[in-house]
């Protein structure tokens, strides 16, 4: 999304058409991504996820401690850390 926003009129339609038509295309799926990631797009979420991450933790932070809490801080490290 933050890709699609900052880019040309030309390369949004690329974009959305190699989405909707190509995405089985395995040297289509890779171009989408090397623009995806020159464009700045993995760098603006990753850093997003991180802000939503310590928010998370803030809020469960005035919580006391509990095996919920320890399920939700685990939780919400798990879906920041985890790999595809």
């Amino acid at each position: 999304i933050y890709t699609l926003n900052n880019c040309s009129e030309d390369k949004k339609k690329w974009l959305i058409n190699s989405v909707k038509k190509y995405n089985k295309d395995k040297g289509r799926v890779k171009e989408v991504i090397a623009f995806v990631k020159e464009s700045g797009g993995i760098e603006y979420t990753t850093k997003k996820m991180k802000e939503y991450q310590n928010k998370a933790l803030e809020i469960l932070n005035v919580y006391p401690n509990s095996p919920y809490k320890e399920s939700l801080v685990t939780m919400v490290n798990y879906v920041i850390e985890r790999k595809k």
